[in-house]
């Protein structure tokens, strides 16, 4: 304390503590909440937790939360209602499947929603996008015993009308079409549209692909299937440049056609130019003799024979997802020249091939190659070798 002109002031600094040291009553009976929570989800239906309670000891505290677990409530049977479309030990199997949910089991709650949900998932997979399943827990008077019982309003079953795309501007129909396994007269499966989907937008020529019915939300025993796509750009240019003291200066150009003829085939061609001017580097005698060589060439010889160069044009097939291992096909054509101290090297080479995928983790690629070979000596070292 100080004092100044007649006024007092007073500074006190206080240390500032974290909320979770602090003791806050709503916060505790939050957490009894989600411990009560907890328990009933792992069948302890009567499990009793809290209230908080605190014993405080100068300014530290002790925090006890009484808890009553009660006995476990297991699973005494479970039964269903309304199933037209599947047996009961079909269901049965599915809810075990899902979330271990079998006579004799523990009770829990999530395990419950669980299963209904698996149950959904099955009866959408088999046209019944409408069905909807109820699920309540009947207990015994001691709690230690549940009946779980599950009630199906199966709706009417969805058939595929016509098949339409959408969005597609340069892509042909038929591509899209070819690639979805459901038919006009098929029942609707989720799973396989789904699938189907994923098999679209996997071959790189959409941004955006859906597959859906229209006007899903009215029930009706026959919708149409939409398939509507976003198609990516096309067209795509890449310059590039920089300088080497092994190749002098050098441009690489791109030009990338995606989604070629409307079919999701992919056209790429480059174009890699570089001319060798630091022949000094290569030593007084090498340097004479590639200087030599260079100072031979005349008018179009310069760049046809004075340029290094690769130049390559390639074209690939879209995956084709409904053969065997999903195979991609290619074929690129290649011509590289390269001008070293003892030889001038210029290649043409022509390969086909073909890219499987028997698997996720593994790819086989078959490439045979046909190639032709120019080799032009400039030095008796190279003919020696």
């Amino acid at each position: 304390l100080g004092e100044h002109g007649g006024h007092i002031s007073s500074k006190v600094r206080r240390k500032v503590i974290g909320q979770k040291a602090r003791w806050i009553p709503a916060l505790y009976g939050e957490a009894v909440r989600e411990i009560r929570a907890a328990y009933q989800n792992l069948g302890y239906l009567q499990a009793k937790v809290g209230p908080a309670q605190i014993e405080i000891k100068d300014d530290h505290g002790t925090v006890h939360i009484p808890i009553v677990e009660g006995s476990q409530s297991r699973v005494a049977s479970v039964s269903f209602r309304n199933n037209l479309e599947l047996t009961s030990l079909e269901l049965l199997e599915l809810i075990d499947k899902a979330a271990q949910l079998s006579p004799g089991a523990p009770l829990s709650a999530s395990g419950v929603e669980d299963a209904r949900i698996a149950l959904i998932r099955a009866y959408r997979d088999r046209g019944y996008i409408y069905c909807r399943v109820f699920s309540d827990i009947i207990k015994n008077e001691d709690k230690t015993k549940v009946q779980i019982a599950y009630r199906f309003e199966e709706g009417l079953q969805v058939h595929i009308g016509e098949i339409l795309v959408r969005g597609n501007r340069h892509t042909r129909d038929s591509f899209i079409r070819n690639r979805i396994t459901l038919g006009p007269g098929d029942v609707y499966r989720l799973d396989q549209a789904l699938k189907d989907q994923r098999n679209i937008s996997s071959l790189g020529v959409f941004s955006r692909v859906q597959l859906r019915l229209i006007d899903e939300d009215t029930p009706a025993e026959r919708k149409d299937l939409v398939a509507d796509v976003a198609e990516r750009k096309r067209h795509r240019i890449q310059v590039g440049g920089g300088l080497s003291t092994e190749d002098g200066p050098r441009l690489k150009l791109t030009y990338s056609h995606l989604n070629l003829f409307g079919a999701g085939a992919n056209f790429v061609s480059s174009m890699k130019l570089n001319r060798q001017v630091f022949f000094d580097l290569y030593g007084d005698e090498a340097a004479a003799d590639i200087r030599k060589r260079y100072s031979e060439f005349d008018g179009i010889e310069e760049l046809t024979m004075g340029l290094e160069r690769e130049v390559r044009l390639s074209i690939a097939s879209p995956i084709f997802h409904q053969l065997l291992f999903d195979p991609v096909l290619r074929a690129d054509l290649i011509n590289e020249r390269d001008n070293l101290v003892f030889y001038f090297l210029e290649t043409t080479s022509a390969t086909f091939g073909a890219t499987l995928t028997p698997a996720k983790w593994v790819k086989l690629a078959l490439e045979p190659q046909l190639s032709v070979v120019k080799l032009d000596c400039i030095s008796d070292a190279c003919e020696t070798e």
